[in-house]
């Protein structure tokens, strides 16, 4: 029972990895553009933010795109700050193994847009989503904190209208926009 159990401990001490490891292996999977090994780094604590594929590109686009914000990323890491609260990645315990082995990922913290639109029945595409049956102020989310290309619709008998609007939501949780606030209504 003994070696059983050492056996299993020195097995899950193997294979649970360090702060240090995690951080190595998002700066490879965000430099290689490797999403499948990216999604399996990332945890959100919002059971409704999916981690696939889809929302791991967002966040190695954003990242390629924004060097600078990679860059001051890693370097936290390296410097052994891993939870600075300025960022919407960090490294945390998310959970313990068997023997109290810490498990160590790269938690998002995930965003939502606030929408208003002064008009009725309008669409809105985010990614594959679409979004309808909106109000005068819905919100969005969660998503992946990057950028997005938000794509809005408005249909009725007057007219039809589309808007492609691009949103970052990597700086702050929750986004503001407002959509179709070029156009007016006249009551008569």
């Amino acid at each position: 029972l003994a070696i059983i159990l050492g056996g299993i401990f020195i097995y899950e001490k193997s294979i649970s990895k360090t702060k240090s490891e995690i951080a190595t292996e998002f700066y490879d999977a965000v430099s290689t553009k490797n999403s499948d090994k990216l999604q399996q780094l990332l945890y959100s604590y919002d059971d409704d933010l999916k981690i696939n594929k889809s929302n791991a590109n967002v966040l190695i686009d954003y990242l390629n795109n924004n060097p600078a914000e990679f860059s001051k990323i890693n370097d936290n890491f390296r410097n052994g700050y891993y939870t600075s609260l300025n960022y919407p990645v960090k490294i945390e315990e998310v959970s313990k193994t068997i023997f109290f082995i810490p498990n160590y990922k790269v938690v998002v913290n995930p965003t939502f847009i606030n929408i208003k639109c002064d008009f009725k029945n309008y669409k809105i595409t985010v990614l594959d989503q679409t979004y309808d049956n909106l109000n005068k102020s819905s919100q969005i989310g969660p998503l992946m904190p990057g950028n997005y290309s938000i794509v809005t619709e408005l249909s009725n008998s007057y007219l039809n209208k589309s808007e492609v609007l691009d949103v970052n939501t990597f700086d702050e949780n929750y986004i503001d926009i407002n959509i179709f606030e070029d156009l007016k209504t006249i009551n008569i």
